[in-house]
């Protein structure tokens, strides 16, 4: 994996999530978002972040502030 993406649910939350492919990232945080919520793609996160939040593929960690 090279890097994974910064994916928002709606504007109240931001994750980053160990997955390269936008498509897949958001359907992972769609499948656990509010019903009705939107969920997007907004960036790339570094696979340096992923190693320091300790993120394994398919795995995603809610960015805290």
């Amino acid at each position: 994996m090279k890097h994974g993406r910064i994916v928002r649910i709606t504007t109240y939350v931001t994750y980053i999530v160990a997955e390269e492919d936008s498509v897949k990232a958001v359907d992972l945080l769609k499948a656990t978002a509010e019903p009705g919520a939107e969920v997007e793609a907004i960036g790339r996160a570094s696979l340096e972040m992923l190693h320091t939040m300790s993120l394994a593929p398919g795995q995603f960690q809610k960015a805290e502030p």
